[in-house]
């Protein structure tokens, strides 16, 4: 655990449009639909340091993505943000003096790893665990395939199936998993910090979760034979609903954290409204309880409060995770005409 990885530091959150949610690793249908218990976490947008493990650990099983990743806008994208004057002036508006010392800044710009004397360290750019959480708590779950002798090719599905419900349990949001890792996406690609608004960061930078994550960094490892090959069709129409269901509850949680009036509230609006006449669209093609939930509870008016926009959180997120998990995406062909093209991640 103690193996240092050297790759280059930082990434500019601007740059990375779609990267956040790239690294995803399909399965297949029944690996990626069925079976998982569904949870709502009580903070979404929660990242933990001290479950850092770092980069290198992953890398030593994972050299095919690894490589994909380094070569991908979460690491190109560092020099971009330690050149950029956009940066600065956020930055000194705000009183940092170096981003990625800052925790505020560098939560989502790099990954950050707790050390002994109690601080952050950015150990890497965005990297493995900021999309999938900090895996010390569930990496010796992922790489235990049924013994000492047993391989990913020889494990049994029943030892897979509780391998992934025990990793699911210690907080790993797995790539098949797509709310749990939109969460992930969308807990730094959507502002709803009126500070950081006020300074200048941008609010939304323009990440659809499905066209993100079916850019450079897509991660069909598994099942593609060593191939990086994009989604399936069947995949992709339950990655876009969810996506935009969790683009819109996390609107909403950001809005029960500010409801006021000012450019932050305003853009959160526009999010929830964006989100919401998507999932509309998607409502008139297809007919799907989950989603007419989600534009139910989220009907709310431009004036609601805290409890109300907590509680339609709560309703989106529940009908987001009921509809990934019921859905294998073959009866959702009226809706290919809303699927977006993938994005240059």
């Amino acid at each position: 655990m103690s193996r240092t990885c050297r790759i280059p530091s930082s990434v500019f959150l601007a740059s990375a449009v779609g990267a956040l949610a790239a690294i995803l690793a399909f399965s297949s249908p029944q690996d990626a639909f069925g079976g998982v218990a569904s949870r709502v976490e009580p903070d979404v947008a929660h990242f933990d340091g001290t479950q850092v493990v770092g980069p290198g650990e992953c890398a030593e099983c994972h050299e095919p993505e690894t490589a994909v990743w380094l070569g991908s806008a979460h690491v190109s994208g560092g020099k971009v943000l330690t050149r950029s004057d956009e940066a600065k002036a956020i930055a000194s508006a705000l009183g940092v003096r170096r981003i990625k010392s800052d925790e505020r800044c560098a939560s989502c710009h790099f990954t950050l790893q707790a050390q002994e004397d109690g601080r952050f360290k950015a150990v890497s750019e965005v990297s493995c665990e900021s999309c999938h959480g900090g895996a010390a708590g569930w990496v010796e779950l992922h790489n235990d395939f049924g013994g000492t002798d047993s391989t990913a090719e020889s494990e049994t599905p029943e030892h897979r199936a509780d391998r992934m419900r025990l990793c699911d349990e210690a907080g790993m949001h797995r790539p098949t998993e797509f709310v749990s890792l939109a969460t992930r996406c969308y807990a730094c690609h959507l502002i709803s910090d009126s500070e950081l608004v006020a300074a200048g960061h941008p609010i939304e930078d323009g990440l659809e979760f499905l066209a993100g994550s079916q850019g450079s960094v897509r991660h069909n490892f598994v099942r593609g034979a060593g191939v990086n090959a994009p989604a399936s069709t069947e995949q992709r129409r339950v990655m876009f609903v969810a996506g935009q269901a969790v683009r819109l509850e996390m609107a909403l949680r950001g809005l029960a954290r500010d409801p006021g009036q000012g450019e932050c509230a305003d853009s959160l609006k526009a999010a929830v409204e964006a989100a919401r006449g998507v999932l509309a669209a998607v409502a008139e093609r297809s007919e799907l309880p989950t989603v007419a939930a989600m534009l139910e509870a989220s009907d709310l008016g431009p004036d609601a409060v805290a409890p109300a926009l907590l509680h339609a959180a709560d309703v989106v997120r529940k009908a987001a995770l009921e509809f990934e998990h019921g859905q294998d995406g073959t009866g959702l062909a009226a809706i290919d005409p809303l699927l977006p093209i993938a994005s240059d991640s």
